[in-house]
């Protein structure tokens, strides 16, 4: 019977508009047969296995090729001549807004002010430690199964579930099927999402629905009526615990939102405490956080990156995060026959132009890279994602290398991790019923953290309407557009935090800054480029103690 009922979901999932359950029958007959006969298909085929083989390098001229005679011819009122750059499209000098950049090294902004750092104290190299299990990021990619997607939404919910009566205090026998007649007040917990089909940005307040658990109400959707909330924030994917009636058995009237409960902190024994500062002494802890694109528009040198490791290797810190994406897969040069003859394949790019200068860094200090959607490098594109192999880049042992998201320790401090921007893709996602407290990007952490996934929408956010011909060309060449976030619902679960980690790094196109959460010290470091521009980055100090009161954080300018 489970069985059945994750089968009728996937049907579900794979249809344009949710079924109605009289008329889908039939369907859904057709749908299972032709599920089951599926297998035999393949056994009369006789199509071999094929085994998981490291990626192959694409050509380069192979991918300008294909960008030069699209598959779909373009329309004839478009100008060809302006869909790949010429040699006269850049500027003659390939650093002249870089280098002329002004502030260099200016810290714009400063969280705990108080806390004093005296840079002339050196830092001792932390100890770098994984928090997840690697293996398990190494799934198939583009191989997503409709029945795992549903069983593990449905697994999201549960797991709130547990959450708000374990330790929000609400009794398990007061949770209800939002969808039945309920005169007096009770409690539905489930995922928020839209009536209005295909929605692909912000949601409604008039088109709100809540999606219980198979458990309690076979996961049907029930439209709320927000009018008796005076204030709420709700985005797409946002699991909640609401309070209310249903009268008329057609929309669930909710009168209150339950704040879900604050998620615990990983204790330090006091063991482990006393032996990390009699290891560290009077060095302070130290982080560099930055994240890409690490070079400019206008050429593949990445000057913003050696820039940066020339401080680091200054300032001599305890630690490095690299955040990606390395070599972006819409920067425009990589497009451009003139700017990459010299380069054979899009590793090639990496290995000559990006090792030897991350090879100049100390390689005493930990330096832990994190891969991202956009880069080009990897073989798995979607999110949750493997990280890269050390050894397939050429890099030495010193590299610390972890998924996307990441959950990792340095020293007693632990810090989570993306390069998905979960902050933007919250705030152009949600409704919101009068000013909230905090600003726009302290409002998307306090979801990150209460949701206990580091990318809580789904679906995956949508930037704007499906790019016609010309707009995917020129989105390619540009980067005025952000591309959704390709999300393998089936392994979702690798987002999920169980722990509060001391420091959240979410690089965002929001401005960057630093704020205290939940206890939490919450940065976006901002991108060390920015176009034709230099960008910013984080520097993080901190001492023993509550990590969030004893330390600082820096936005500088590269």
């Amino acid at each position: 019977m489970e069985d059945l009922h994750y089968k009728w979901e996937a049907y579900a999932l794979s249809q344009p508009t949710e079924p109605q359950i009289a008329s889908s029958l039939s369907d859904f007959q057709i749908y299972l047969a032709h599920e089951a006969d599926r297998p035999k298909k393949k056994a009369k085929i006789g199509t071999p296995h094929t085994s998981r083989t490291r990626q192959v390098a694409t050509p380069l001229r192979q991918i300008q090729s294909s960008a030069t005679k699209p598959s779909t011819p373009l329309p004839a009122h478009i100008d060809r001549s302006g869909i790949l750059p010429s040699s006269s499209d850049f500027p003659s000098s390939p650093v002249a807004h870089y280098s002329s950049r002004q502030n260099s090294g200016k810290v714009i902004l400063t969280l705990n002010e108080n806390v004093a750092v005296n840079p002339s104290i050196p830092s001792a190299p932390a100890h770098f430690a994984p928090n997840v299990s690697a293996t398990e990021h190494n799934y198939r990619p583009m191989y997503q199964q409709l029945s795992d997607a549903s069983k593990v939404l449905d697994q999201q919910i549960e797991r709130m579930i547990k959450i708000f009566t374990d330790e929000g205090g609400i009794n398990e026998h007061d949770i209800v099927n939002p969808a039945r007649t309920i005169q007096d007040e009770a409690i539905v917990i489930g995922r928020l999402g839209s009536d209005e089909p295909g929605y692909k940005q912000r949601l409604h307040p008039k088109g709100i629905t809540i999606q219980t658990c198979r458990r309690l109400g076979a996961g049907t959707q029930t439209r709320l009526d927000l009018d008796q909330l005076s204030a709420f924030s709700f985005f797409p994917g946002q699991i909640v615990a609401l309070k209310g009636t249903n009268p008329s058995g057609s929309s669930f009237v909710v009168k209150e939102v339950i704040a879900p409960p604050q998620m615990p902190f990983a204790m330090v024994s006091s063991e482990n405490q006393k032996e990390l500062e009699a290891k560290r002494g009077e060095n302070p802890l130290r982080l560099v956080a930055a994240a890409g694109p690490f070079t400019t528009q206008d050429n593949l040198d990445f000057h913003p990156l050696q820039d940066l490791v020339k401080t680091i290797q200054e300032t001599k810190p305890s630690s490095v995060i690299l955040v990606g994406p390395f070599v972006e897969g819409d920067h425009p040069m990589l497009w451009s026959s003139q700017k990459t003859d010299s380069f054979d394949s899009l590793h090639e790019i990496f290995a000559q132009k990006v090792v030897p200068i991350l090879n100049d860094l100390d390689q005493n200090i930990p330096v832990i890279l994190l891969p991202s959607t956009k880069d080009v490098i990897t073989e798995n594109l979607q999110y949750p994602q493997p990280q890269f192999s050390r050894k397939e880049l050429g890099l030495p042992k010193n590299f610390k290398m972890v998924p996307n998201p990441a959950i990792f320790s340095l020293d007693e401090v632990v810090i989570t991790a993306t390069s998905s921007d979960s902050v933007q893709d919250i705030l152009s996602s949600r409704t919101v019923e009068q000013n909230q407290q905090g600003s726009g990007f302290s409002q998307a952490c306090r979801s990150i953290l209460e949701q206990r996934r580091v990318y809580p929408l789904f679906p995956g956010f949508q930037s704007g309407d499906t790019p016609t011909e010309e707009s995917v060309f020129e989105v390619s060449l540009r980067r005025e557009q952000r591309p959704g976030v390709p999300l393998d619902v089936s392994h979702l679960n690798l987002a999920d935090m169980v722990l509060a980690p001391n420091v959240l790094i979410v690089p965002s196109l929001t401005r960057p800054s630093a704020e205290i959460v939940n206890n939490v010290v919450c940065i976006n470091p901002g991108f060390l480029s920015k176009k034709s521009n230099g960008g910013t980055y984080a520097v993080i100090s901190g001492s023993a103690g509550p990590f969030w009161r004893n330390s600082r954080v820096d936005i500088v300018l590269i």
